[in-house]
């Protein structure tokens, strides 16, 4: 590698970690949001300006949850269309990203309220961690880290709920997308072929850690519904401890 390619990489790599450091700093501000949302939303006072702030905020609070979705399917036609026309997806893209966001957020907050209010603080981070993986990891790495924090947050609804319900559904339901799409740049050499070509994994990627972490999420929630919401609990906490495995392994291979 001579001295202009170094520095085309060196540029490349900074490009990355400047945008994943963005989305760093989107996160802090969300926290700094989710700190007022818990002032005058979850410990609100029962006196009449206390009360019409809870109820703005609740009005706001179910738009977001239904207007997320919306946001998210156009965004990512907005996506298809653009790739096909060898177009920048990157806005449609960052659109569709806090659209879901948001939304959960919303919904988790509103319906949750206390114990929502508290495990968005340790989302947001882990949210934060995801971009960071996306920009500065391998590309299988980030798939992996994905299903597993989806895994520990379908547990996390089981247990809150008792049950299944729309959330953990949901939860599957982005498993399967995130495997299904997996499967589709595997198929295709780690290549995203829609417009002009680019690559998302590298052509020697290794797809079993995505496969095998969205398993082990699917059956620590299968789990969870024979034996109850002490054993989502703990099997929350081993799902961590997967994912930190995980880490471990990507990065060794970085070096």
């Amino acid at each position: 590698m001579d001295k202009k390619e170094r520095e085309a990489r060196r540029h490349q790599e900074d490009q990355a970690l400047n945008r994943g450091l963005c989305w760093v700093g989107g996160a802090v501000v969300l926290e700094f949001l989710l700190m007022l949302l818990k002032k005058y939303y979850i410990n609100v006072f029962m006196d009449e300006p206390s009360v019409s702030i809870f109820l703005a905020l609740d009005k706001m609070l179910r738009v977001l949850a239904v207007a997320g979705p919306v946001v998210l399917v156009v965004s990512l036609v907005w996506m298809f269309f653009n790739a096909k026309k060898n177009k920048s997806a990157a806005v449609p893209g960052v659109i569709a990203v806090l659209a879901v966001v948001l939304s959960l957020c919303a919904h988790v907050a509103r319906v949750f309220k206390v114990s929502g209010i508290q495990m968005l603080f340790l989302l947001v981070p882990v949210l934060a961690g995801l971009a960071l993986a996306y920009f500065i990891y391998q590309r299988e790495f980030f798939l992996t880290a994905l299903v597993s924090v989806l895994g520990v947050l379908g547990l996390w609804f089981f247990r809150y709920r008792g049950s299944y319900s729309m959330e953990s559904n949901l939860v599957l339901v982005a498993i399967a997308l995130v495997v299904l799409f997996s499967a589709w740049v595997k198929k295709n050499g780690g290549l995203l072929p829609m417009g002009k070509k680019s690559r998302f994994i590298s052509e020697n990627g290794n797809y079993m850690p995505i496969f095998a972490s969205a398993l082990i999420s699917v059956l620590a929630l299968v789990v969870a519904l024979f034996m109850g919401t002490t054993a989502a609990y703990y099997l929350a906490y081993a799902m961590v401890v997967w994912l930190f495995a995980m880490l471990v392994y990507y990065t060794v291979k970085l070096m």
